[in-house]
């Protein structure tokens, strides 16, 4: 049996959880459990702006643990996944999937998942599971959200992998960098995000995820909502708008 582990590592405002279990990282039921327990216990900590997902041995993860998807299995696994995916939508943390290599399967699921995904050059993504004849749930409510109708199908009823650049270019990444400068660079992006107010962060990501479904009227009532009635009453907006005023950098209380 293959050892596992989920590490987290905290930085400042910044997590960063690290899914190992080698070769490939493969999503055991095990794995996923312990995954759950960290991103709870996440979900408490006061202050923290960002989780960042990652997995070791230049694997994100290459899907799931198929001994797991046995019929006396099958039941506990999705059950584990189902509050997998509930606790990844943390609504106050944003979620960043680092991927440095294979992102395939159930891993390709997590890394889409999250508010946002960075690569490097040498990361492919892809949803096999049509070799196995199933289907990957959560990435079939997914993609079509994310890159189209028709380029959702293309991915999932080939089963080919795709590179990090044409994922960025139908919209399922946010930025690709070159592998050897994937760390830096993805230090610079993690900088670009936590310098600003945490309440501004969840309520921007509250505001897109609450009208994201709903008619585009609607949506703009729910984000006018949190804007006014939440946001601009806040410390941190009025220390935004009095710094650009006074032409100096806001600074925001932990």
């Amino acid at each position: 049996m293959n050892t596992f582990e989920v590490t987290v590592t905290m930085r400042e405002n910044v997590a960063e959880v690290t899914l190992s279990r080698p070769p490939n990282n493969l999503i055991s039921l095990q794995l996923a459990r312990k995954l759950n327990d960290e991103l709870i216990k996440l979900s408490h900590v006061k202050g923290l702006k960002v989780i960042v997902l990652r997995g070791t041995g230049g694997v994100f993860s290459s899907g799931i643990n198929v001994e797991d998807m046995a019929p006396s299995r099958v039941g506990d696994m999705m059950f584990e996944l189902d509050k997998l995916f509930e606790n990844l939508n943390i609504p106050n943390v944003i979620t960043i999937a680092a991927v440095n290599g294979e992102a395939l399967g159930t891993g390709c699921e997590i890394a889409l998942f999250c508010d946002l995904c960075v690569a490097s050059a040498r990361s492919t993504f892809g949803q096999p599971e049509v070799e196995l004849s199933i289907f990957p749930p959560v990435a079939t409510a997914l993609l079509p959200r994310l890159c189209g109708r028709n380029r959702a199908l293309e991915i999932l009823l080939t089963g080919d992998p795709i590179d990090a650049i044409t994922a960025k270019q139908i919209g399922l990444v946010n930025a690709v960098y070159p592998t050897a400068e994937f760390e830096d660079r993805l230090r610079v992006f993690l900088r670009r995000i936590v310098r600003h107010s945490h309440l501004a962060l969840r309520c921007v990501k509250r505001a897109v995820d609450g009208g994201l479904y709903e008619p585009v009227t609607r949506a703009v009532k729910i984000s006018e909502d949190i804007f006014l009635n939440e946001l601009m009453i806040s410390p941190d907006a009025r220390e935004g708008i009095n710094a650009a005023l006074e032409g100096r950098t806001p600074r925001f209380d932990p």
